[in-house]
């Protein structure tokens, strides 16, 4: 067992005996000797690990290699049984769950077929209920397997970009574990994280970095295993620490995760963090543990080394003021962030923040500003002019004449904290600036909100932190309108309803549904019309339009014979919502790789051919019917 996980380790047995009493201490696995899934005994090789960060999840259990092909053997781990079974276009595709005596379960995705007993029991299920996509929940002991047996074969199945095993090992609680704790020998790392970026981000008003209101990212040079600053960095205030970091294993170019990570400044400990397990309940909460707008914009994801209000993962241990620097004197404050991956494999990267009080004129060789403008840092709204002349904020019928915060080479720099009012414009060096804000929501609490463009309806859970709603409306010389609800920087945790209130006249109402808008490609959202608005569910701000889709599915056959059905299907717009085949009048299963648009048949007797009128049936988001007919 690697040593820092032990103190962790040894916590969460005592956590959890405690909470839950009737849980044996037993029931957590971290002794068991597991059996590796797949080519066990060989040097195996990862794409991805536990715990690194995702676009909106931690992954949950590690990515095994397969050579770029399907079809190796897959072994389960450990004696049990299969207590959940899932088939599906998307996510982890065929999918294998099983129970084991300790009380873990694991965990096999992505799979291209189960084991002849699994599979018979899924195919009967999927014909009896006449449907491809299937979750089953077999008795206890039913379908038994053994550690180191075959239980199916790898493959590419769901959303996977590539041949793979995914495999996890999660607790009693259901929560997803480390495999690499389990010290597996078919797994080699000898390579300690690499960093690639150092990022100082100011978390108030009053802080400055370099003098600046404003985000540093810094390059490192490394020497061995440590990373170093060329020079201090002059700082004030409160402080956040973010890095740009991956691990990698031996044997493989993939950039994965990294489970450790503290931060120490002037010798105390400020922050740590420890990915050895985490609830799927709080993993959306990776939204805000990363620097999301960063990744919106550049997409690397930088981690940050301190706990953001709305930011309720269980992974922090040792937290100092949420991990927020404070610099208050006029001194050297050295800092040092210790990474380490599951092998214990350690990078430290060193520097020295130089306490200094900010000066307020900033002469560089570089003017960072041109002309007149503003941008939104959090809660901040930084304005700047090239002269201090007739600057004004306008907000809640009131008007402000803010002073100059600090000027950078000739420009005046305003900073306003928008807690203290929402501006609905301001004056500039004699030229004004409209917004579109409407009004603060705060997090934590259930909100409905009323306006002439789209009605919103949020849950108590939906935001991490205070949004500062902002709306509009355009159009564009094609016809489309387009509703924008602030922007996709900012994310949001749970799913809320939106209704828009079209400008324009929509005939054919049930064709026409909501795309959000992702530069030049649109994603299908749904909705329901309701009179002249229609309402649908989201998680993401941004912007969303209105299309029609009237263009029916596309069906092109590849094999058509008495022993096989196969099918490319595609949808230009919505999307494919559904499809069914029959022989004669019979359901038959088709199975479907979206990622090809590609549907397969499988029956139920082998031994009987195809026969009769043989009808594909395929249907699109919005209704939209494409047929094929042919008679063997």
């Amino acid at each position: 067992m690697k040593n820092y996980l032990n103190l962790k380790l040894n916590k969460l047995i005592v956590i959890i005996f405690i909470a839950a009493p009737w849980i044996s201490i037993q029931a957590q696995p971290y002794d068991t000797n597991y059996f590796f899934p797949i080519r066990p005994g060989e040097v195996n090789y990862l794409s991805g690990t536990m715990g690194e960060v995702r676009s909106s999840h931690f992954h949950a259990g590690i990515d095994v290699k397969t050579g770029g092909v399907e079809g190796l053997p897959i072994y389960a781990t450990a004696d049990g049984y299969v207590s959940r079974i899932k088939v599906a276009t998307s996510g982890y595709g065929n999918v294998l769950y099983v129970a084991h005596p300790n009380g873990a379960t694991s965990v096999y995705a992505h799979m291209l077929k189960f084991s002849d007993p699994i599979a018979k029991y899924v195919r009967e299920a999927q014909y009896r209920n006449q449907s491809f996509s299937i979750e089953l929940f077999p008795e206890v002991n039913e379908l038994k397997v053994q550690r180191g047996k075959p239980i199916g074969l790898s493959g590419n199945s769901g959303s996977s970009g590539g041949p793979h095993l995914h495999f996890e090992i999660r607790d009693a609680n259901q929560w997803a574990l480390n495999p690499l704790m389990y010290n597996f020998d078919e797994i080699r790392d000898n390579i300690a994280p690499l960093v690639y970026k150092l990022s100082l981000v100011p978390l108030t008003k009053n802080s400055r970095i370099n003098d600046q209101f404003k985000r540093f990212d810094f390059d490192l040079y490394r020497k061995g295993s440590r990373y170093y600053l060329t020079e201090p960095i002059e700082v004030w205030g409160q402080i956040g620490v973010q890095v740009y970091t991956y691990d990698m294993l031996n044997g493989a170019s993939n950039l994965n995760g990294v489970p450790y990570m503290d931060l120490e400044m002037d010798g105390q400990r400020w922050f740590t963090k420890l990915l050895d397990k985490f609830s799927f309940y709080e993993t959306r909460d990776i939204l805000i543990h990363y620097d999301y707008e960063k990744s919106q914009k550049t997409g690397r994801r930088f981690e940050k080394l301190y706990i953001d209000d709305g930011n309720d993962l269980s992974i922090y241990e040792e937290t100092k003021n949420k991990g927020k620097l404070i610099i208050d004197q006029q001194k050297g404050y050295p800092v040092q962030v210790t990474l380490k991956d599951a092998y214990e494999n350690t990078t430290i990267v060193e520097f020295e923040l130089q306490g200094k009080q900010p000066a307020t004129t900033i002469n560089a060789s570089r003017n960072e500003f041109s002309g007149n403008g503003h941008e939104i840092f959090d809660n901040i709204l930084k304005i700047y002019s090239p002269s201090e002349k007739e600057t004004a904020i306008f907000t809640n019928r009131q008007t402000y004449k803010p002073k100059v915060d600090y000027t950078h080479n000739q420009h005046a720099v305003y900073l306003w904290d928008m807690n203290k009012g929402l501006p609905d414009s301001i004056l500039v060096d004699g030229l004004a600036m409209d917004f579109n804000y409407q009004m603060a929501i705060p997090a934590g609490a259930s909100f409905n909100y009323y306006h002439e463009l789209m009605d919103i309806h949020m849950s108590k859970e939906a935001l991490f932190d205070t949004l500062f709603l902002s709306l509009a409306h355009k159009e564009d010389g094609s016809g489309k309108e387009y509703f924008t609800i602030n922007d996709g920087s900012i994310p949001v945790r749970k799913y809320f309803n939106l209704t828009l209130k079209p400008k324009k006249t929509y005939q054919d109402k049930s064709k026409t549904s909501v795309y959000q808008v992702n530069g030049s490609r649109y994603s299908y959202e749904g909705g329901q019309w309701i009179g002249d608005k229609i309402r649908f569910r989201t998680r993401d701000l941004g912007t969303y339009t209105l299309l029609k889709d009237e263009t029916p599915p596309k069906i092109s056959p590849r094999t058509v014979s008495s022993n096989t059905l196969s099918f490319y299907i595609s949808d230009n717009l919505s999307g494919i919502d559904s499809f069914e085949a029959r022989v004669n009048g019979e359901w038959v299963l088709m199975n479907y790789d979206y990622k090809r648009a590609y549907i397969w048949s499988e029956k139920l007797d082998e031994s009987k051919p195809f026969k009769g009128q043989v009808v594909l049936t395929v249907t699109d988001n919005v209704g939209n019917v494409q047929q094929y007919k042919s008679t063997l």
